[in-house]
């Protein structure tokens, strides 16, 4: 049974010199993990030498920025960290720079990120990735752990219901605990129906974020995500309902668009211009969405052909049919459905089709 993450932490600090030679940190996994043994290793540093510290965040690193900041500190402080957060392309570094790094510098990366291997040789390399049937064990440990501490209990109900909403994410889970305290008051047992009042499922705005990358991402992002989503135990039919969702409503909004011959440049021109024309349709599967719902629906539209949608909506239905005849293919069948997405999209795209074109 694998060691609850806090006295697995515990433990890896504890091994930590009190005066830390080494400069270059690299963590993998949950975020919530590799945040937590980040402030550590922090805290353990910042007790004996005194460091400025920068935080810099994913979208903003580059090689110039990283140099930058490098080379740069404080007035008062010789010494500076820096700690890029939640970083799964690692293109800004290479095996020259890494050598040439004259402060610590400490990367935290999400779980499945290709890491190069000189990157694992010259930093304190630590993979709190798990196996997906480990996952669970984890959070029961956490959640029994947290629960203790505040002199609490969950039905067994209950706690399974929120491992269903949640997946495999601490920081989540204990966000998500901290709220069922607060809500629970005096009472000691959190039951089924506190969860369901109260926690929003998050494996499900999982699944509506792919359907967003399917239009807007690299083809390797939406796998990489489609993997993270199985992997949290997302079932393989949601993922197809939810996608299919969100094809019937791109192509309703499409037909809409070439009727109408619709613009979505920004979303104060819909309110005024196109979205009174669309309340006056009779809508099916937009119908009860809210404008900027239907506004982002618009600009994703824009990016297909109207025969673009219904291809893969019929494709939808092929792998809806495969994935039920061999469930043990589910996912290589979403795979193939993806590539298929993502390659009828790009086929659309260079040949210039528009949505005003069409």
């Amino acid at each position: 049974m694998p060691i609850y993450p806090k006295e697995r932490i515990t433990a890896i600090i504890k091994k930590i010199p009190s005066e830390i030679k080494d400069r270059l940190f690299c963590f993998m996994g949950d975020t919530y993990l590799c945040e937590e043994i980040a402030r550590q290793v922090i805290k353990r540093i910042a007790n004996t030498k005194k460091v400025s510290i920068e935080t810099i965040p994913a979208e903003e690193i580059t090689a110039e920025r990283l140099a930058e900041s490098l080379y740069q500190t404080g007035l008062f402080n010789k010494e500076k960290l820096i700690w890029i957060k939640n970083v799964s392309k690692l293109d800004f570094l290479d095996q020259k720079s890494i050598k040439k790094i004259p402060h610590y510098l400490l990367l935290t990366l999400p779980e499945g990120t290709k890491v190069p291997s000189f990157l694992k040789d010259k930093t304190v390399f630590i993979d709190f990735t798990l196996k997906p049937n480990e996952k669970e064990t984890w959070m029961i440990h956490f959640m029994q752990s947290f629960l203790q501490r505040a002199k609490k209990r969950i039905t067994p109900a209950a706690q399974r219901l929120l491992v269903d909403y949640i997946g495999f994410n601490l920081g989540i889970l204990k966000n998500s605990l901290q709220m069922l305290l607060n809500y629970l008051g005096e009472r000691e047992i959190i039951e089924e129906q506190d969860v369901i009042e109260l926690i929003v499922p998050t494996k499900e705005e999982g699944v509506f974020a792919l359907a967003e990358k399917l239009t807007n991402a690299p083809v390797e992002d939406v796998l990489f995500f489609l993997k993270h989503l199985l992997e949290q135990g997302v079932h393989p039919l949601v993922i197809l309902s939810v996608l299919a969702k969100e094809v019937r409503c791109l192509m309703e909004i499409k037909e809409i668009i070439q009727q109408k011959k619709l613009l979505f440049a920004s979303y104060n021109q819909f309110i005024k211009t196109a979205y009174p024309l669309i309340k006056k349709e009779n809508l099916v599967h937009l119908k009860g969405l809210p404008s900027y719902v239907i506004f982002l629906f618009g600009q994703r539209a824009q990016k297909y052909s109207l025969k673009t949608l219904k291809a893969i909506h019929q494709q939808l239905l092929l792998t809806e049919i495969a994935i039920k005849s061999t469930p043990k293919n589910a996912c290589y069948h979403l795979e193939m459905l993806m590539l298929f997405w993502c390659s009828f999209l790009s086929s659309t795209q260079s040949k210039g089709l528009s949505a005003s074109q069409r």
